[in-house]
């Protein structure tokens, strides 16, 4: 099947267990290369699906993404509609759970910054925010400076109207980071910092939710 065939079916309007359909087939055909690809498509229809059959071809067998485990991480800089967003930035936190996974210094810099971005974008969804928030404390031993600045980060965004979901994940992230770095760590995201000058003009966090339904 070739990526213009597969790019057609992804056209179509999806059906029940549509996701799951999908990346039995990727997984058989050996499409990853390709939906991953898809995924910074134009139309964000196609992204979205693409991404999210991805993300279940990922699941079923985590392995599989290693061979490209680079172009994914390129098109994960590069993807635009926020739902697809919500599928690549999952699915790279996950990746990054093994620390075996390293990414070259070009690929990191680059990650950290795209991912700092979406955080504090008011349009970026909080389910984007919050694997975002994931990626940077998996990425923090790489660079020692991410710690800190996602602390403050974190603690922004809870102040200025974090939905429930993301202060959840918020605190839960900064006690980890707060734990790794000794018992001279800065406070805990439960008690108000203001320090991140460069963020005082953000106004509070989108609470829009990525779309469940591939043809939302």
């Amino acid at each position: 099947m070739t990526s213009e065939q597969l790019r057609k079916i992804l056209s179509v309007r999806a059906t029940s267990r549509f996701g799951e359909r999908i990346g039995r087939l990727i997984a058989r055909e050996g499409l990853l290369a390709e939906t991953i690809d898809l995924g910074t498509d134009p139309d964000p229809r196609i992204a979205f699906r693409a991404s999210y059959a991805l993300e279940y071809a990922f699941a079923a067998d985590p392995k599989r993404m290693e061979p490209h485990l680079s172009a994914f991480v390129d098109r994960y800089a590069e993807v635009s509609c926020h739902g697809a967003q919500r599928h690549f930035s999952k699915i790279l936190a996950l990746l990054l759970r093994q620390k075996s996974r390293r990414l070259d210094d070009r690929r990191l810099d680059r990650t950290i910054e795209v991912t700092f971005d979406r955080m504090i974008d008011r349009s970026v969804p909080v389910a984007v925010k919050v694997w975002a928030m994931e990626i940077l404390a998996r990425l923090a031993d790489e660079r020692p400076w991410i710690g800190e600045q996602l602390g403050d980060t974190i603690r922004h965004l809870m102040d200025y109207g974090g939905s429930p979901g993301l202060c959840s994940r918020g605190r839960k992230i900064c006690r980890r980071l707060n734990e790794a770095r000794g018992p001279r760590s800065r406070p805990e995201c439960s008690k108000r910092n203001m320090s991140v000058p460069d963020m005082k003009t953000c106004r509070p966090a989108s609470r829009s939710r990525a779309p469940e339904n591939p043809d939302r």
